[in-house]
């Protein structure tokens, strides 16, 4: 994370796991939120939104800005971002 939400309000930390290899990352997002994620050995990645609420998945469309990439969750409640590597 290059800024973590949590610090501010502690009901927006966003909770971010990865492989050690950088293959797969997992980020929980417990409320709408624009924030950006490390990418520092510019790894590409499949994207997508899993909605546990719905029990729906959704693709995902980061901005990436060298080595950093910028995502916006999709909806107002608990959404979950997985990255896999291409």
């Amino acid at each position: 994370m290059v800024e973590q939400p949590g610090n501010l309000v502690f009901n927006h930390f966003i909770s971010v796991v990865k492989t050690d290899d950088y293959k797969t990352i997992l980020a929980y997002i417990p409320v709408k939120s624009t924030f950006q994620l490390y990418n520092p050995l510019r790894v590409e990645y499949d994207c997508q939104w899993f909605n546990p609420v719905t029990n729906e998945y959704s693709d995902a469309k980061p901005l990436d800005n060298s080595g950093v990439l910028e995502l916006t969750s999709p909806e107002d409640s608990d959404m979950l971002l997985i990255l896999t590597q291409r």
